[in-house]
């Protein structure tokens, strides 16, 4: 919901409310990921790149509304953005997922993913995820080595999640720490977190566990993180390494 001066503006899955709970708009996700907003004053259609991201909107006669519009890599807007969806929240960069950015003047732009906000200029969330009994996850992307550490530190972010999640497509429960990332679990002694933690590291380390790619030009490999694991050996630092990373956004863990 937003509150612009006098204007209240509502926004549920599909519709934009009015601050009388009339309908001033819906939202059609449409096969390859098209979006059509029906409006009273016309419809838009918004249509996205290979990534999901809105590069373009066309009126109801098919006639492109402005310029192409381009997203960095970390969802900030090198363009204008596209203008559909009521006032300063529209959707563009992983607009196909229904991912609002919000974009009023005056403020930082941030991007809605679930209950947190994402903030494309930083390339961060503003805030952890914190979940009740979960284990702390303080791994350092720009410092860290391989080695585990035991404490969180000052300024690194860090969130909580469960030490054993359901994969919301088989149902089937999955280990979802790591001797990397994984610090503790909340709400334990400290010694007892660590002989579980151990434990459960060395149970998920079994060779038997283990799949070794040996990395040949053009390769693509893919696995889900909501179950599997993945780390690298070292390479020298004389040798040239050029890979491409993807990462499919994912929900919430339970």
């Amino acid at each position: 919901m937003r509150n612009d001066n006098a204007t209240i503006t509502k926004y549920s899955d599909g519709a934009t409310l009015d601050n009388s709970n009339n309908v001033i708009e819906r939202m059609l996700h449409l096969p390859g990921g098209v979006l059509l907003t029906k409006r009273a004053a016309g419809d838009v259609w918004s249509y996205p790149n290979i990534h999901g991201d809105f590069i373009a909107t066309a009126n109801a006669s098919g006639v492109k509304l402005g310029p192409t519009m381009h997203w960095g890599p970390f969802g900030e807007a090198l363009t204008a953005v596209p203008d559909n969806s009521s006032l300063a929240f529209d959707y563009g960069w992983h607009g196909n997922n229904q991912l609002p950015l919000e974009h009023q003047v005056g403020f930082a732009r941030t991007i809605e993913m679930g209950h947190r906000q994402y903030d494309p200029a930083l390339g961060r969330f503003l805030e952890a995820d914190p979940i009740e009994g979960g284990s702390a996850n303080a791994y350092d992307y720009v410092n860290a080595s391989m080695k585990r550490g035991t404490r969180i530190a000052e300024g690194v972010p860090h969130c909580a999640h469960p030490v054993v999640r359901t994969h919301p497509a088989t149902g089937r429960k999955a280990l979802y720490v790591n001797r990397l990332m994984t610090v503790r679990i909340e709400d334990m002694p400290e010694a007892e977190s660590e002989e579980l933690l151990n434990f459960l590291f060395d149970h998920q380390e079994q060779r038997k566990f283990v799949y070794e790619h040996v990395w040949r030009v053009g390769d693509i490999v893919m696995w889900d993180n909501r179950c599997t694991l993945h780390a690298r050996t070292d390479f020298s630092a004389a040798e040239r390494r050029l890979m491409r990373r993807v990462t499919i956004l994912g929900e919430r863990p339970v």
